[in-house]
């Protein structure tokens, strides 16, 4: 009886142990926050101005951000958000265009599942395209072709997949790669945000052998890529997550196919929809450098892990 005791009191003491773990600390409030600084610029009409774009450790995008998730320093002074008009302007506010490039491996070995491939690509197409996002399509097989250019053009779009017939028994898949990665130009300026995405989708593996490793490597460097491989055909995922920065997904039966780019859409919507662009006027009338620093609040809701800093010179009275 004794020891009965004893062990439930040992099970109490390790579940309140585990309860204090859980409900204290930083390590498990809110969500990490990775802010990366894309432009920088002062006027006399719209202040301070930064672009900045929101993600977590994942490099998923995080929406829904507002003037109270933000704090400013000013040469080590921090700044009342009130007094200082900050505002915080997203998703529609942000002039954006987003340019995706979606890539087909349309080889033979493709026959028994490229209807599924194009009524999945269609959808994405229906789910992402607005005023904001344009997308090309290419395919691959023994060599890349450029099914359409970009367009907002939805029906034209869907016209060109369905048009989409089987290449041949070769899978080119890092020539491809390398040719459409270099579609992908990001842009910064004080009225424009242009970034570019590439999403792969394969059953394959390169077997073509025309480009080298390092080739490939140095033309994904700091691109935006995701890779969908379907596993009921040859792919090697060591392949596609070499070239994924973004996301590699398997897709395990032909219905998961549809699945896989349903999830490639809404991650790409998040990181769209995760640019900010944030002015003040600041207090500074001076002829000196000031640096001012930009972070998130580090409360529940958010976990700060960086802050954004940079410099300018005072406005005149």
């Amino acid at each position: 009886m004794k020891k009965d005791r004893m062990n439930r009191f040992i099970v109490v003491i390790m579940v309140m142990f585990l309860l204090a773990s859980c409900g204290g600390g930083d390590s498990f409030n809110g969500e990490r926050v990775v802010l990366t600084k894309h432009h920088f610029f002062t006027s006399e009409n719209e202040g301070v101005n930064f672009y900045i774009q929101a993600t977590d450790r994942n490099k998923r995008g995080i929406v829904g951000l507002t003037n109270e998730d933000f704090s400013i320093n000013e040469n080590g002074i921090s700044l009342m958000l009130a007094d200082s008009r900050l505002e915080v302007k997203s998703d529609s506010d942000v002039d954006l265009t987003m340019r995706v490039v979606i890539l087909i491996d349309n080889g033979s070995s493709a026959e028994s599942n490229l209807d599924e491939v194009k009524a999945s690509v269609n959808s994405f197409i229906d789910g992402l395209v607005n005023d904001r996002v344009e997308i090309a399509l290419y395919t691959f097989s023994l060599g890349t072709q450029k099914v359409i250019d970009f367009t907002k053009d939805r029906e034209v779009l869907k016209a060109a997949v369905d048009g989409i017939g089987l290449g041949v028994n070769t899978t080119d898949l890092f020539g491809a790669v390398v040719k459409c990665a270099s579609l992908l130009q990001d842009s910064y300026s004080d009225n424009m945000v242009k970034q570019g995405v590439l999403l792969v989708y394969t059953d394959g593996k390169e077997n073509r052998d025309n480009t080298t490793i390092t080739e490939l490597k140095d033309a994904i460097k700091d691109k935006r890529i995701y890779t969908i491989g379907y596993t009921g055909g040859d792919i090697d995922s060591e392949q596609l997550q070499m070239i994924s920065s973004a996301g590699f997904f398997k897709a395990r039966t032909t219905m998961e196919i549809s699945e896989k780019f349903d999830f490639a859409k809404n991650e790409i919507a998040n990181y769209a929809d995760s640019f900010y662009w944030l002015k003040y006027r600041s207090p500074k009338v001076n002829d000196k450098e000031n640096t001012v620093e930009l972070t998130i609040n580090n409360s529940n809701k958010f976990r700060r892990v960086n802050t954004i800093e940079a410099r300018f010179h005072g406005f005149e009275e």
